[in-house]
């Protein structure tokens, strides 16, 4: 039987635990086949993060306006955005139960959602027993190439083109999702 996973990408103007978050894009997905089976993506009013304490980093902010992120930021500005909460909640709704979740980076994408609910006041939704790192599973197999799907920086996007890419880490390396 197939459980689910949820791939989750962040948007943000840090780097660091409490990086302000710009945008939140998860993919629910199976183990069996990794298919993605619901999606999830939510623009953040940025001075709604920071009023609860999310952190700008300028270098962070200049990465944000170099030409090649374009389309990150397209994507973000045509999106209706919403108080941090306000999204925070709709994310834990939405996910519904506790599940894996795999982020792009030990310390960065689960963390700073953590981070968020906390500042926030609000319990995170799922278990930190079931943070997982698609960072270091790709490192498994470096040579892995996944053909891109969406716009880079895309919250959305990033989540359901590291779902793909997964698929291909784990037939290179012959595993398997518990």
């Amino acid at each position: 039987m197939s459980k689910l996973n949820c791939m989750i990408d962040l948007e943000t103007l840090g780097v660091g635990p409490n990086a302000l978050i710009l945008s939140i894009g998860a993919a629910k997905f199976t183990t069996d086949h990794l298919k993605v089976v619901d999606r999830f993506h939510q623009a953040i009013e940025p001075v709604t993060a920071f009023a609860l304490g999310g952190v700008i980093d300028p270098d962070t902010v200049l990465w944000w306006m170099q030409p090649e992120r374009e389309g990150g930021r397209k994507a973000w500005l045509s999106m209706r955005r919403v108080h941090v909460a306000e999204a925070l909640e709709g994310f834990a709704m939405w996910l519904g139960e506790d599940m894996p979740i795999w982020g792009n980076g030990a310390p960065f994408d689960n963390v700073i959602l953590r981070q968020a609910y906390a500042r926030a006041g609000l319990p995170c939704p799922w278990n930190p027993f079931n943070d997982r790192c698609y960072r270091t599973k790709k490192a498994e197999a470096p040579g892995v190439k996944t053909k891109r799907i969406g716009t880079h920086h895309n919250a959305l996007d990033d989540a359901v083109f590291q779902v793909a890419h997964l698929r291909g880490v784990l037939a290179a390396t012959k595993t398997k999702l518990p």
